[in-house]
């Protein structure tokens, strides 16, 4: 990776975080939710963001580090504003977590 892609890449990462800002200017709740979903929950996203910061992605790992009785709701917000394939690849590794619900 390139200093210069890199630092187009980061540039690009604010500049999204800022127009979430500025979209719920008035709903900090509503902005702190649309980031996690499109940073967190986005696979995608996720992984340019772990490839910038320099850290491998794996895509479970995300649920390990959070309570169990919260993965449920992890799946609604991803079903509601994630793809077909964020939800399904999010649903195989959670089945595990689940189990113990």
């Amino acid at each position: 990776y390139s200093s210069n892609g890199a630092v187009e890449e980061l540039e690009k990462s604010v500049s999204a975080v800022v127009r979430v800002n500025q979209k719920y200017r008035d709903d900090s709740h509503g902005a702190g939710r649309a980031k996690v979903i499109e940073s967190q929950l986005n696979s995608r996203s996720r992984m340019d963001l772990c490839r910038l910061q320099g850290i491998d992605y794996a895509h479970d790992s995300l649920f390990a580090s959070l309570k169990t009785v919260f993965l449920p709701n992890l799946l609604v917000l991803t079903g509601n504003s994630g793809g077909q394939n964020d939800f399904y690849c999010m649903l195989v590794s959670l089945v595990p977590y689940l189990i113990c619900l």
